[in-house]
């Protein structure tokens, strides 16, 4: 679960999705608002198995992303800034296996991408202006047991 500005952006593991809640501070109350699948159905059904592991929020509030295990992949959204509706920008493989953990470095310019089962941790560039990612091809660095990124502040 990810708490921005008003937005509560909660990642459903089973099905692949994130649903938005807009969220009163104030009052510390919740609505639902909308629900966005981190993959459409043709590309679930490609595995035999998918989850979600892990959501983020991009310090400037207008990106978010999710990890997809089975499929490998880094979901992009953009969130709108008045509802919170998310939408898909891109989905971005991971070029390794099962990815457990996602970070964003402290700066926000960098996504890291822990493959749990290709011991492995990718990195992505992100796009200031567009959210996008874009993978570094000397950003594949072999780290046994890679389950969670940390950065030390």
């Amino acid at each position: 679960m990810c708490i921005r500005d008003s937005f509560i952006y909660l990642l459903n593991e089973l099905s692949l999705s994130v649903t938005t809640f807009a969220y009163d501070e104030r009052t510390g109350t919740t609505e639902r608002r909308s629900t966005t699948p981190a993959l459409n159905d043709a590309t679930k059904a490609q595995e035999a198995f998918n989850s979600a592991s892990e959501i983020l929020t991009h310090p400037n509030g207008r990106f978010v992303y999710s990890a997809n295990r089975g499929n490998d992949s880094v979901t992009a959204y953009l969130a709108d800034p008045a509802s919170g509706k998310l939408t898909v920008h891109e989905v971005e493989p991971i070029r390794g296996s099962w990815p457990r953990n996602i970070n964003l470095d402290p700066t926000g310019k960098w996504l890291l991408a822990a493959g749990a089962h290709s011991n492995t941790i990718s990195i992505f560039a992100i796009d200031q202006t567009t959210g996008k990612l874009t993978f570094q091809t000397r950003g594949l660095v072999n780290v046994p047991g890679s389950i969670c990124i940390l950065f030390n502040p």
